[in-house]
C-alpha cells in the first residue's frame, strides 16, 4: 500500500516546488526527489517507491519568493 502525506500549509506565496527527501538532508540534497509544482492547498503526495521503506522524511518546499521551508516528517 502506498503512503501518501498532504500539505495543509507552507510559508510564503505560491507556487510551492515540492520535494521529498530521506533524513538527513545531505549537503547537496542528492536524496532528494522532485514531487511537483502546485499552487493551490492542500496539496497530498504520494511517497515514491524508492523511499517507502524509511520511517523518517524531510520535506522540502520552495515557495514563490524562493524560501526553502524543511519539515520533518515521522
Amino acid at each position: 500500500m502506498s503512503k501518501v502525506i498532504t500539505i495543509n500549509s507552507v510559508t510564503g506565496p505560491s507556487p510551492y516546488n515540492v520535494y521529498l527527501c530521506g533524513y538527513p538532508v545531505s549537503f547537496n540534497d542528492d536524496n532528494c526527489y522532485y514531487i511537483g509544482t502546485t499552487s493551490t492547498l492542500p496539496y497530498t503526495i504520494t511517497i515514491p517507491n524508492c523511499l517507502q521503506t524509511i520511517s523518517k522524511y524531510t520535506l522540502k518546499v520552495i515557495n514563490g519568493d524562493g524560501c526553502i521551508n524543511y519539515t520533518i516528517l515521522e
